[in-house]
């Protein structure tokens, strides 16, 4: 079996940039760091499109969904985690 395409469990892991809770796994051999909350099967082509990868929650693990591909499947649909965006310190309006 090959090492460098594994699968592993998700783990919850609180950001190391914002604190917010995440999942956090290899999906592929690709590390993903989703937000928990899935997100709705309506929503997803819109999240594609702004070029943020989705990933399926099957059996504790996060598995990789092609946007080119419809969904069958009934799995929780999860986003990759982005930070919001931090004020900017120091910065004032003229």
């Amino acid at each position: 079996m090959s090492e460098h395409l594994i699968t592993t469990k998700a783990e919850i892991q609180a950001c190391t940039r914002c604190r917010r809770i995440t999942l956090h796994g290899i999906s592929e051999g690709l590390t993903a760091t989703v937000d928990p909350a899935p997100i709705a099967r309506a929503d997803e082509p819109a999240i594609h499109a702004n070029g943020i990868p989705t990933y399926s929650l099957r059996a504790g693990r996060l598995d990789y969904r092609d946007p080119d591909i419809p969904p069958t499947d009934p799995a929780p649909i999860l986003a990759t985690h982005i930070c919001p965006k931090l004020p900017e310190q120091g910065v004032f309006p003229i």
